[in-house]
């Protein structure tokens, strides 16, 4: 009897281990699914997201310049003078305080010297004879970039340089009559793509219809002076890619009083340093203030998809603040492009240009409210270009 309860309780020693072994067999079963679920949903977030172009994964906001002007109180403080402009030391304090506001929690910005900001202008009509453009009419964007050279190089002739400040005097007539004067010379760098197309090289000469001269009315003409030729250091790059005509110049179809229609469209950059006279000319007639803020995602796993998903969601939902002058501006909504995947999110009614936060066209230049200026004005040119 004793034999036999020996061999149960070595058998049920026996038992006791192999149901051991099966039970932490179990845990492990029980554990290793997740683990190779989350494993499989982060490799294909990551690959998505190694998918995505640079320019859907950045954070961007936008505004009116007559919008942030007035809400930054940068008016002459003793009232009836000109406005203020924004300078580079603001435009760029701008871009801190957004990465700021922007970098934490669960969103993660790449480090600040990868943001960039920058002025456009609404599609100016081009006065000059383009060669290479067969008598097609031309309107270009005059685009000021912070910063700029840092993602290009030079391949011909040299970069711009900013126009020469307002004099004293200037500046003591802009404070009686609280117009400032406009500049009628700026130099311009422009892609090596824009240069093939309109047939331009360094010391090429364009004539654009300038703003509207305050004391007679009548449309000024500003000279774009072509003083380089560019190419992208990464043309896939959000700054080249944001507003494609900078890159290349397209075609746009026009509706006009004989018909269908065709324009040229394209853009040049404005010298460092040139802001002040950027919004001396274009300000008032449209200028269109983008700030760009690149994100970087590292280590992001599938758990931080939705939580990430989320937090883009509510800034998309916001307009930003930014403290400044006697009021607090209000930019554009926030608009993030995270392309398709677990962490994709877009903000309703950011995929229509138009509208403080309406980014979609900055990004989609054939969509945008430059385009559809130009759609609404066709012309053409007959002054030769230099």
């Amino acid at each position: 009897m004793k034999k036999r309860l020996t061999r149960i309780v070595g058998m049920g020693a026996t038992a006791t281990v192999a149901l051991a072994l099966l039970t932490l067999g179990c845990v492990f079963a029980a554990t290793a699914g997740p683990r190779e679920a989350l494993a499989a949903r982060t490799q294909a977030l990551r690959q998505t997201l190694s998918a995505t172009t640079p320019l859907t994964q950045t954070i961007t906001a936008s505004a009116d310049w007559s919008g942030v002007e007035a809400a930054l109180a940068t008016s002459n403080g003793f009232g009836g003078g000109p406005p203020v402009n924004l300078t580079d030391h603001q435009f760029a304090e701008i871009t801190r305080q957004l990465h700021d506001n922007y970098n934490h929690g669960v969103v993660h910005l790449a480090p600040p010297a990868q943001d960039w900001a920058g002025m456009t202008s609404g599609l100016q009509q081009v006065l000059s004879r383009m060669p290479g453009t067969k008598d097609i009419g031309v309107k270009l964007e005059i685009v000021y970039r912070q910063p700029m050279t840092q993602h290009m190089r030079l391949v011909a002739g040299r970069y711009p340089a900013p126009p020469p400040p307002i004099s004293g005097p200037q500046r003591a007539a802009a404070d009686v009559s609280g117009v400032l004067p406009f500049t009628s010379l700026f130099q311009v760098a422009v892609s090596a793509l824009t240069a093939r197309q309109f047939g331009l090289h360094p010391g090429s000469k364009v004539k654009i219809a300038g703003p509207a001269i305050a004391t007679t009315g009548r449309e000024s003409a500003i000279t774009l002076d072509v003083t380089g030729i560019v190419m992208p250091d990464n043309p896939s790059s959000a700054f080249w890619t944001a507003d494609a005509t900078l890159l290349e110049p397209g075609m746009q179809e026009v509706s006009t009083a004989l018909g269908p229609g065709v324009l040229w469209v394209g853009g040049v950059f404005s010298a460092p340093g040139s802001i002040d006279a950027m919004q001396r000319d274009f300000g008032v007639d449209g200028l269109t203030l983008q700030w760009e803020l690149p994100m970087e995602f590292g280590s992001l796993g599938a758990q931080q998809a939705q939580p990430l998903a989320d937090a883009l969601t509510r800034l998309g939902a916001q307009a930003p603040t930014l403290p400044g002058g006697r009021r607090r501006a209000r930019l554009g909504r926030a608009d993030r492009r995270l392309g398709p995947g677990p962490a994709a999110h877009r903000v309703p009614g950011d995929s229509a240009g138009g509208g403080h936060g309406a980014v979609a066209g900055l990004r989609q230049p054939r969509g945008s409210r430059a385009y559809r200026a130009a759609a609404r004005r066709p012309d053409g040119g007959d002054a030769p270009v230099g």
